[in-house]
């Protein structure tokens, strides 16, 4: 069986909330040490997860124990916030040591996560940037919260973990050899770790559409010397020598609200089943593409991905590069824009024959068989966690898949891709070089935390 029960807050916590919240679910971790060992034994796992919009707590493994499981961890978490100041551990000053270990790790992935990898820095800012939130957590502000927290204030996080799951929306997901009663037993014993209090349903996210046309951020990876923090392009600064040659760069093309019928239709679509089963076609062949074109024949660095992403909602086409072959960020889209261009001419050259036979092979992947309990709860998973709650949709969508026309795929491309693209809106993450010089900013380009407030109250954020 796999069980989860998510406490979705009702509001977004900030950053200092969230720092705190997770150094204390954390530390609560830690104090189940000897309970986790022994529930390996037996062929289950638990844990209690943290994040921005709310809490996880989730039991997996042989269902005989494992509603007993879940209720020893329920418990815990009960215990634990009541406790006020211990996080689980049988004294306060236990608690306090756990809680501060655990900020302090916390504060220091993060400040890592700055340095050590360019590409996932640039699209982690890209997604941040489309998300409408003006407090979109980011990994600076939750760094250095993490890094200003002490034992004492184990006692503020239990608090607010309290007060924010009694308040939260409660989505419980189970599958597995169980059956109704267990599900409901389960359900009941989630609920009863924070009896509602006035629960607030939580509106749902909400991207920033882009204006036509592009949109650039300027990041710049950090010298041996920096301060790990993220640090945006200086217009104008002095090249420095011997610096890491590591540049990256994500574009992404924005394509519309996953499942909004009004909006597809508008574009000419059928609805939004007819579009969202094109842009799935559409990610398969452009990973594909860009992969042997980007990395295989062009040689440009060790990463490149494209794909469909979906971030508050709305999908997008994207696609990344990072390299260390003194190729700077502008000079990858040029190549990337380059790859879009004759990705439109590849797909526009399929045979009736070879097109079929990619869609039918993505349609008959579709409805394989999961091969463990754990491919299922991850593909449901995602329906709930993005909200978007089609569960029985996999034989739907292979279904619509089979109707994809290579049309299709072009008109997404004409449409929202493609240079001259009459609907496209992009976005162009630069992560430049350490030490690159700075050059003269783009007319428009975000280059400052400032910047990315401005313009997400622009478009209406």
């Amino acid at each position: 069986v796999v069980a989860i029960a998510l406490f979705r807050f009702s509001n977004k916590q900030n950053a200092g909330a969230v720092a705190r919240l997770r150094s204390f679910c954390g530390a609560l971790m830690q104090s189940l040490n000897h309970e986790a060992y022994d529930c390996q034994l037996a062929g289950l796992s638990f844990s209690v997860d943290a994040a921005q919009r709310g809490v996880e707590l989730r039991v997996s493994g042989f269902d005989a124990k494992a509603a007993d499981a879940f209720a020893m961890l329920a418990e815990r978490v009960r215990a634990a916030i009541a406790s006020d100041k211990s996080a689980g551990f049988d004294d306060s000053e236990a608690g306090a040591l756990a809680f501060a270990a655990e900020a302090e790790d916390l504060a220091r992935r993060c400040l890592d996560s700055t340095r050590d990898d360019p590409a996932r820095l640039a699209a982690g800012w890209a997604r941040r940037l489309l998300d409408a939130d003006p407090e979109a957590l980011d990994v600076d502000s939750l760094g250095e919260a993490a890094a200003g927290l002490a034992g004492g204030d184990v006692a503020k996080a239990a608090a607010e973990l309290g007060a924010a799951m009694a308040s939260s929306e409660l989505e419980v997901y189970v599958a597995g050899n169980v059956d109704d009663e267990w599900a409901l037993d389960f359900a009941k014993t989630a609920r009863d770790v924070a009896p509602p209090d006035d629960a607030i349903p939580r509106p749902p996210d909400v991207a920033v559409a882009l204006p036509a046309g592009e949109t650039i951020l300027d990041l710049q990876a950090l010298k041996s010397d920096d301060a790990p923090r993220t640090r945006f392009v200086v217009a104008g600064e002095a090249e420095s020598a011997d610096e890491d040659p590591n540049a990256a760069v994500e574009v992404v093309w924005q394509i519309g609200r996953n499942g909004d019928d009004d909006a597809a239709r508008a574009d000419g679509w059928r609805d939004a089943d007819h579009r969202d089963a094109a842009a799935t076609l559409l990610s398969r062949l452009a990973q594909a593409s860009a992969f042997n074109q980007l990395r295989t024949i062009e040689q440009l660095g060790y990463l490149v991905d494209a794909g469909l992403d979906v971030a508050c909602g709305v999908m997008s086409l994207r696609c990344g590069v990072q390299t260390a072959t003194g190729l700077g960020p502008v000079e990858l889209e040029a190549r990337v824009d380059a790859w879009a261009e004759g990705f439109r001419n590849e797909v526009a050259a399929f045979s009736d024959e070879a097109f079929d036979e990619k869609k039918l092979g993505l349609a008959t992947e579709l409805l394989q068989r999961p091969k463990a309990l754990s491919d299922v709860a991850g593909r449901d998973w995602h329906e709930i966690s993005t909200g978007r709650r089609k569960f029985s949709h996999v034989e739907r969508r292979a279904a619509t898949l089979r109707d994809v026309a290579k049309e299709d795929i072009l008109k997404l491309l004409d449409d929202h891709v493609v240079a001259g693209a009459e609907k496209r809106r992009a976005l162009r993450a630069r992560l430049h070089a350490a030490g690159a010089a700075g050059g003269a900013a783009d007319e428009g380009a975000l280059r400052s935390r400032d910047d990315i407030a401005a313009f997400k109250r622009s478009r209406g954020a």
